[in-house]
């Protein structure tokens, strides 16, 4: 992938929700029509591309730091609630991915210590220039769309959709009936740093012992990722039924239960401003179908997620999650058969058998 150079300091995030102040904007279908052509300037906020958000994604940030919280009141008030989010090159120092993540502000908050935001992935971008970095990081960035866009509403492109959709729903029926999980991957919809309280920084391994992060997973039973590899994670989102109805019925109905159909409509929805259930237009059936080409890499590894950004069409993103999937399914049979083998003869729990 390109790199993109960049001078200055990483920004840090911190911790504490508050009362949410929803102050909605009208995002990316604003930001395009100021922009020309789809590019224009963005703050960008850079996290490490082990922590990339896919369109369609979302996730809780706090700012304390004058930096970041300038970043997220100047989002607000000047791009319509957009900004990129963007990742660290891991081959080569002080420079970025030229490829990122636009996200717009679903929920601003004013809390006691900064500003809390929840952001959704709309879309992909390429950083062009890295224009300034004080107070934030700035760039100039141009929106990124597949070559086969036109093309969303054919018979073959619909035709691979209902096959992921498909594989995606035998991947969580399976996992459900033989209660494993299918993926080794966690999804992010907090930043880990955002566990951190004011003063304190996240250390080569991890966030520090007395950080709220850790305390509370020592109070739930976990060991809080004190390798500091993937970093502790809440896995839970909302879960809403076919009829958009919120499902608080917990263990099985966790975010993976969830229809990958409702989930894209839903993230069509709230990038359009739809309340309809079905795409209205054409534009509208590409949005739906971009976002489910990217919900449909949930849990898959960081090579899937990084090769689906790079993708030119739908058509060959849609294919990549196709192969995920299908890999994904091998290795839950993997599992499942090595339970059968040797979880009953040693007296494991299911949970150790899984690990």
């Amino acid at each position: 992938f390109k790199s993109v150079p960049l001078v200055g300091a990483r920004s840090r995030h911190g911790l504490t929700r508050g009362s949410p102040n929803i102050v909605r904007t009208n995002g990316i279908a604003e930001w395009k029509k100021q922009s020309t052509e789809g590019a224009g300037e963005l703050p960008l906020l850079p996290f490490s591309l082990t922590e990339v958000l896919l369109p369609g994604q979302t996730r809780y940030l706090h700012f304390y730091e004058e930096g970041p919280v300038t970043l997220g009141q100047f989002s607000q008030k000047e791009t319509s609630g957009v900004f990129a989010m963007s990742y660290f090159s891991n081959q080569k120092i002080n420079s970025l991915l030229a490829m990122c993540t636009l996200v717009e502000i679903d929920e601003y908050s004013v809390l006691d210590v900064g500003i809390g935001l929840t952001v959704r992935g709309v879309g992909r971008g390429e950083i062009e220039q890295v224009v300034s970095v004080d107070p934030f990081l700035k760039a100039q960035v141009c929106l990124v769309q597949d070559d086969d866009a036109v093309l969303a509403k054919s018979d073959a492109m619909s035709d691979e959709a209902e096959k992921v959709m498909a594989l995606h729903q035998d991947l969580i029926s399976a996992s459900k009936s033989q209660r494993l999980v299918a993926s080794d991957i966690v999804e992010i919809t907090t930043d880990p740093r955002a566990m951190l309280g004011p003063g304190q920084r996240w250390g080569k391994n991890g966030p520090p012992p007395d950080s709220p992060m850790i305390q509370n997973l020592e109070r739930d039973g976990l060991d809080g990722g004190k390798d500091g590899k993937d970093g502790p994670v809440d896995d839970k989102v909302n879960v809403r039924s076919e009829d958009g109805q919120e499902d608080s019925s917990a263990d099985d109905e966790d975010d993976g239960m969830q229809s990958l159909r409702t989930k894209a409509r839903f993230a069509r929805a709230a990038a359009t401003r739809s309340i309809s259930a079905v795409p209205r237009d054409a534009d509208e059936q590409y949005i739906e179908l971009m976002f489910l080409s990217f919900l449909a890499l949930e849990g898959a590894t960081l090579p899937y997620k990084v090769k689906a950004f790079v993708c030119e069409t739908l058509n060959e993103r849609l294919g990549l999650c196709a192969a995920s999937l299908e890999e994904r399914r091998k290795m839950l049979a993997a599992k499942s058969s090595l339970r059968s083998m040797f979880g009953a003869s040693s007296g494991a729990s299911e949970f150790e058998t899984d690990n």
